[in-house]
């Protein structure tokens, strides 16, 4: 019996091994904590992406042909991406061209709360991310159709498929430190959104 328990004992650690193993742990969780640290450019841009996608979701569900308008064409909805925030909307143009004001696509997940900077607090990016967006397409808005291509400046239009964007269409999300920018890039014909890799 003696000998049983001698060759337990030998076969169990000593404090001096269990001491070491919590050191080796220890440093090798402070390595890689600092790999988990949240980064905030690149949760603007997945916002930025799942926005552009949303609306242009919105633009493929609501179809806004009506025959009776001339102008039903511009009645699309789009994504106006500013310096510091964005909003989500649909401007109301008339038979005569007038425009009739904007429509602001709801939350989806606060019904009630419309997605523009005052009604969605996280659509103002500069206060929530500390970023700011750097739109390189031709204009701050980017409309959708009711097959989900891109255009660009709609108030223009004179066609149902004029001003379709024709090149790929950059944003650029940047805390400042252009080592961390990161580019969405949005291709044209199917509108397609999404983050370049480097």
């Amino acid at each position: 019996m003696k000998t049983f328990i001698q060759n337990k004992l030998i076969r169990a650690f000593t404090m001096i091994e269990l001491v070491f193993v919590i050191v080796i742990v220890g440093i090798l969780s402070a390595m890689i904590a600092p790999n988990f640290q949240r980064n905030s450019t690149r949760e603007a841009a997945d916002q930025i992406v799942s926005h552009i996608r949303y609306t242009q979701h919105l633009a493929m569900m609501d179809n806004k042909f009506d025959a009776s308008n001339q102008n039903w064409y511009k009645n699309r909805w789009d994504i106006d991406l500013n310096t510091t925030s964005y909003s989500i909307s649909c401007e109301q143009y008339k038979n005569d061209g007038s425009n009739d004001g904007t429509k602001y696509a709801s939350n989806p997940l606060a019904s009630n709360q419309p997605l523009n900077p005052t009604g969605t607090k996280e659509l103002n990016v500069s206060k929530k991310y500390g970023v700011t967006v750097i739109n390189n397409c031709s204009t701050n808005k980017i409309f959708f159709d009711n097959i989900g291509r891109p255009f660009d400046n709609n108030a223009s239009a004179t066609a149902p498929y004029s001003n379709l964007i024709k090149n790929n269409c950059t944003i650029v999300v940047s805390d400042g430190n252009v080592a961390n920018n990161i580019i969405i890039e949005m291709v044209p014909e199917t509108g397609y959104a999404h983050i370049r890799s480097n």
